[in-house]
């Protein structure tokens, strides 16, 4: 969604599905326009999400949310909605794994960032359903927050939702067999569990980098790949022949408490993470690990 501006004070940053993000020259600010219908009838979800998902933030304090992204400012006007956030200067986690391999400190400092900052989310009764390297922002030094609320929701207990969040390749077991077996759009049960396998994923991905450990639809089919082709790769990759996949091995998949396989990477420091991400991607989201279990686990690590 592109949004143009002659503000001769803003630099684009970059633009994706809910909005258009500017810097303002001479301030630590970046501005964000989420475009307004043209045909009317209110805001659009994903601008009421993100207001009411940063609205809701700022009820905590600065250090409570120290890694999600905070709004300094909202503005509502006949064509857009304007919100000013805080500047991340560092760019994204996902254009810096394209960029480059990170040390195992580096690898551990972001992984406590991610689930302290989750962590906070889901204890305030947010799931942020669409976690993934570009919506995780950096600063200098070594700072991060997750940011990009527009398919967040706050989620009290478990009511029906649409299974369609997640981008693909960071969701879970339970909605691609949803999206794929009970054809559902809307009206399914799930809880903040879809957020902790978004972060296994994620952590296992600033490990291994773009190699085949789990990436598994990228390492397996194309960029076309479908929900199906998603969880068959998945399924792979837990060592399960899969062959044909049925509803009855999806479901007797996403119920099962299995394990990824071990794998041995070097420095130790990585191996202790990698054994943290076999925990949070548990298929069966029940026994799936909690943001705030992982990050103990973690902050050990880093007082050592």
């Amino acid at each position: 969604m592109i949004v143009r501006t002659s503000n001769p004070q803003e630099e684009l940053l970059g633009s994706g599905s809910f909005g258009t993000v500017f810097r303002l020259q001479g301030l630590p600010i970046a501005r964000k326009y989420i475009r307004l219908p043209q045909s009317g009838g209110g805001l659009p979800p994903e601008g009421i999400r993100e207001i009411a998902c940063l609205r809701r933030l700022r009820n905590y304090s600065p250090s409570d949310r120290r890694n999600c992204i905070d709004v300094l400012h909202i503005e509502i006007s006949k064509t857009n909605i304007m919100l000013d956030l805080e500047l991340m200067t560092g760019g994204t986690l996902g254009e810096l794994l394209s960029e480059t391999r990170l040390g195992p400190e580096l690898v551990l400092s972001y992984s406590v960032q991610i689930l302290r900052g989750l962590q906070f989310l889901h204890d305030v009764g947010i799931t942020h359903r669409d976690l993934k390297p570009n919506n995780i922002l950096l600063s200098s030094p070594n700072g991060l927050k997750i940011a990009d609320f527009g398919l967040s929701h706050v989620i009290s207990g478990c009511e029906p939702r649409t299974p369609l969040v997640c981008t693909l390749y960071y969701r879970p077991p339970e909605l691609l067999r949803a999206n794929v077996f009970l054809n559902k759009v809307r009206g399914l049960t799930y809880t903040s569990a879809i957020d902790n396998w978004s972060a296994g994923c994620i952590l296992r991905e600033m490990i291994v980098g773009l190699g085949p450990v789990f990436r598994p639809a990228r390492t397996i089919y194309s960029s076309t790949t479908s929900s199906i082709e998603q969880l068959d790769a998945i399924i792979k990759k837990f060592y399960l022949s899969s062959g044909f996949i049925n509803e009855k091995l999806a479901t007797s998949f996403c119920n099962s408490t299995l394990k990824l396989p071990e794998i041995t990477i070097s420095p130790p420091l990585m191996n202790q993470i990698l054994e943290v991400t076999q925990l949070l991607l548990i298929p069966n989201p029940e026994f799936r690990c909690a943001a705030g279990t992982a990050l103990k686990t973690l902050e050990q690590l880093d007082s050592t």
